[in-house]
């Protein structure tokens, strides 16, 4: 046989988050060279110069020849070696990013079907695509751009042979497809499940990376996200932008280039500004923000940074308040926009009156009117702004109920708490699983806002008499020690530790449907399902 070789070449440093080449190079096996059975973090296609060899993916194994291509996805478990006979020689590129998933799910690769047959695509502009990343490597940033032009290239080869194949498509993109993209890229990332808990420890790194390791936009929540950091008890801000960066990078380890991760950053925090540059330095890419009107938010995101920014709004008179003064004060507007209705868990954008009443809100009429409302600023804008509708979204009739609505997503919480992944205890899981629509309520937050909580032995001290707060924790801009009817820090690390019966359990409406825990990966599943 031919003498062996092998020429590669490693990235020192991820220089571009979207899309990177991780690595590259080309080989000439020995004899049945293997490598595997291992997990790769990242994406990586060998395109088979001469020879032939076999890849395993779980129980099936396939044999590839010269010409063919064969794809390995993060996370997923593989071998491949070389033939006996007639060893195969190959070149790879290795990469990774925010939008790699996006981009191969509209190429021909499957992950049933992990590769592509000679013929599919033109051999010759494999092997150049291949070689110009090759030729292009180096460490500077200059490299870097040379070879993520290369291989965008050589990715858009394989979506354009690609076109008009037919194919069943991936289920957990069928009710987001319609998303345009907010990112603003010349490839489409549609926006998916969002999984947001606003609350401490609830949705933090584990669970916002496993969301979007599926594809998905995981969401941190920010409020108190450093309780557990050492010196929480002195210095509170400092171990929250702490614990703000180590989770977003936490969590964009566990996505393996996958979709999205994101913050909920309260208005009503008191260093809210500080949450929000410290997010931003963190590379989370995107913040969305509620419980107040976040009419500043814009000038703490430099409208050339990667960072998208959202506002959480229940009525169309405060998407028209808060676009109407982005678009005169900053010259900007939404990159998204989150309408929560009145069955969402947590902090309320209703009224109690509103609340005691819920069935006679208009919600799906609100919806409508959010939609009509910021045509004006796509328009002025030339962009688009999705809708995405949360509060009370529990199944598929949910989801296809606010996509027929014209709503471009959903985002779900509460189903998520009940994961192998939230990051809150397992007896705040058990309340979740356990709980009826008899034990949920409406309670005054001292956020000023309406909250929805399982009633428990917490709630009903409170309801006799305010607790009187020992320590403050410094979290909320308007709040009085004195005067607040308990310490809502407290009361929710009181909680997320597993005191659900001394601490605030915030829900939404449909906790009491929730009846076991299960995995973000079957909960991801169900959710997208048989939707058309």
């Amino acid at each position: 046989m031919a003498e062996t070789y092998k020429h590669s070449y490693k990235s020192g440093e991820i220089l571009m988050t979207s899309l990177s080449v991780y690595n590259t190079g080309y080989q000439r096996c020995e004899a049945g060279y293997q490598w595997g059975p291992g997990v790769r973090d990242h994406y990586c296609i060998h395109h088979i110069l001469s020879g032939a060899g076999y890849y395993t993916v779980g129980e099936k194994t396939w044999k590839l020849e010269a010409g063919d291509t064969f794809i390995l996805y993060p996370g997923v478990e593989v071998k491949y070696y070389a033939d006996q006979q007639e060893p195969w020689e190959y070149a790879w590129a290795g990469f990774m990013g925010t939008y790699a998933a996006s981009i191969i799910r509209n190429t021909g690769f499957l992950k049933e079907r992990p590769f592509l047959k000679r013929g599919n695509v033109p051999d010759d502009q494999i092997r150049n695509g291949l070689e110009q990343i090759y030729n292009a490597k180096g460490n500077g940033y200059e490299e870097a751009v040379a070879m993520t032009g290369a291989l965008y290239s050589l990715l858009s080869v394989f979506m354009h042979y690609h076109e008009g194949e037919d194919q069943e498509r991936d289920a957990k993109l069928l009710y987001v497809e319609k998303a345009e993209n907010y990112i603003e890229t010349n490839y489409s990332y549609s926006v998916t499940v969002e999984d947001i808990a606003d609350y401490v420890g609830i949705s933090r790194s584990h669970l916002a990376g496993a969301v979007a390791k599926e594809g998905g936009v995981g969401i941190i929540s920010t409020a108190q996200i450093g309780y557990d950091e050492e010196g929480f008890e002195n210095d509170q801000a400092g171990c929250n932008l702490k614990a703000i960066k180590k989770h977003i990078r936490k969590a964009k380890e566990l996505a393996c280039g996958n979709g999205l991760v994101g913050v909920n950053i309260m208005v009503a925090l008191k260093h809210y500004k500080e949450h929000v540059q410290a997010a931003v330095a963190a590379g989370a890419d995107v913040i969305i923000s509620g419980a107040g009107l976040p009419m500043n938010l814009p000038e703490f995101v430099s409208r050339t940074c990667r960072t998208k920014i959202a506002p959480i709004v229940s009525s169309k008179r405060a998407t028209q308040l808060i676009l109407k003064m982005w678009a005169h004060r900053y010259d900007r507007t939404a990159d998204f926009i989150v309408v929560e209705g009145p069955k969402a868990g947590g902090h309320l954008g209703f009224s109690n009156e509103q609340l005691a009443h819920m069935d006679a809100i208009n919600f799906d009429g609100e919806i409508r009117q959010i939609i009509d409302c910021k045509k004006e600023y796509e328009q002025r804008y030339q962009k688009n702004i999705p809708v995405i509708v949360a509060g009370g979204i529990f199944d598929q009739k949910d989801i296809s109920h606010a996509l027929d609505l014209g709503a471009d997503g959903v985002q779900i919480a509460s189903r998520f708490v009940a994961t192998e992944e939230c990051d809150a205890s397992e007896a705040y899981k058990e309340a979740y699983i356990h709980a009826s629509e008899e034990n949920i309520e409406i309670i005054q937050s001292p956020v000023g806002m309406p909250g929805r909580a399982l009633r428990n032995k917490f709630i009903d001290r409170v309801k006799r008499a305010k607790l009187p707060v020992s320590k403050c924790y410094n979290c909320l801009e308007k709040c009085s020690p004195q005067k607040v009817p308990y310490c809502i820090t407290k009361a929710l690390i009181d909680a997320v530790r597993g005191d659900v019966e001394n601490g605030l359990v915030f829900c939404g409406a449909n906790t009491g449907r929730i009846h076991e825990i299960t995995t973000v990966h079957h909960l991801m599943q169900e959710l997208a399902g048989d939707l058309q």
